[in-house]
């Protein structure tokens, strides 16, 4: 794997009013920094630039590189996977945000020091502040992927797993097809509604469908291509799906009134978020605990209900055929039929 490195400023060598010496300037962070060269010989200055680009890659000693240091290089390296588009972005700021607590806490310590213990303290310290541990849960998990991070780069030599909080238990949440309409006839706002659609029709998760170009739209072949060919594949897969009639004659319909490249978009501008639009109308249809994730569990809740094949369901959802039998094979009429007739038999 190659070796991740930080991005390098725009060093400039400048004399500065009163002092003897030439410095060398840059901008990190938006923030102006500054540092002597240790001479006023220009020739030897630009030696000193050399030497300072040379070791601004390279990592402090591994007994002594603080935490706080290994999340900076992390970000480094996940900024240029973030740099694409305004959505990429959002996610970017997204790390940052969930990192910012283990900053405070952790930042100092040196990552050899770390014990679980440490991370005993942070949660408990989290549930304090009233924070879910879901969300403990989470921080820590980037925290986690930052220090294997820099265990492959060959930063550090290894460090103490982190204890997290039990994952919560998935809800099993769904809308039954008389909420799934009256939560349609609630959408006023037409990108709100075709959004609905699109999940409830495709079983795609939200960033999808908000990421959803036309260009991926083949109505010739009623296919759509949620997985454009320059997206990082990631675990959470994006799968080409077939469009059914009520579908494409949604889209076809937008794509008449489009003024953008995207699909979902809301005065000739693509949606970033959908988040408090899409709460309204769940409080308009009293259904407040609906979600763009419900209408996705929603639509493979119904179709396994309908005596779909699992291996279809997982197809369309894009996701492993162990993971679909084990959240809704339960909701097919054939499920455990055969033992529990075997066992009327045998004991009946």
């Amino acid at each position: 794997m190659p070796r991740a490195t930080r991005c390098v400023p725009e060093f400039r060598i400048r004399n500065l009013p009163g002092k003897p010496n030439l410095y060398l300037c840059w901008s990190e962070n938006r923030r102006s920094k500054r540092i002597s060269t240790g001479t006023d010989d220009p020739v030897a200055a630009q030696q000193f630039l050399a030497d300072f680009i040379n070791g601004w890659n390279a990592p402090p000693p591994k007994d002594v590189i603080t935490c706080n240091e290994i999340i900076d290089r992390y970000l480094e390296h996940k900024r240029s996977h973030y740099e694409k588009d305004i959505r990429s972005q959002q996610t970017y700021a997204g790390l940052v945000f969930c990192l910012k607590p283990i900053r405070e806490y952790f930042g100092n310590l040196t990552a050899s020091s770390l014990n679980r213990q440490h991370s005993r303290n942070f949660i408990e310290l989290q549930r304090n502040k009233n924070l879910s541990d879901a969300s403990i849960r989470k921080q820590l998990s980037i925290f986690t992927a930052a220090l294997n991070f820099a265990k492959v780069e060959l930063w550090i030599d290894d460090f103490a797993p982190l204890e997290k909080p039990k994952p919560p238990r998935p809800r099993d949440k769904w809308l039954k097809p008389d909420e799934v309409k009256r939560f349609l006839d609630e959408c006023h706002t037409y990108h709100i509604k075709l959004f609905t659609l699109l999940a409830l029709h495709t079983l795609s998760r939200k960033a999808a469908i908000l990421d959803l170009k036309w260009e991926q739209v083949d109505f010739e072949s009623r296919l759509i291509d949620f997985n454009p060919p320059e997206r990082v594949d990631t675990i959470k897969r994006r799968v080409p799906v077939r469009m059914n009639d009520t579908l494409c004659g949604a889209l076809l319909e937008a794509k008449d009134f489009s003024q953008t490249e995207y699909v979902i978009e809301y005065n000739a501008k693509p949606v970033l978020d959908n988040k408090k639009a899409f709460a309204r109308v769940g409080v308009r249809a009293k259904l407040k605990w609906v979600t763009p994730h419900v209408l996705r569990h929603t639509g493979a809740t119904l179709l396994a209900k309908q005596g779909v094949p699992m291996w279809e369901i997982a197809g369309i959802m894009g996701d492993r055929l162990a993971t679909v039998e084990k959240h809704y094979a339960k909701h097919h009429p054939d499920y455990l039929k055969n033992a529990v007739n075997a066992l009327d038999n045998l004991y009946g």
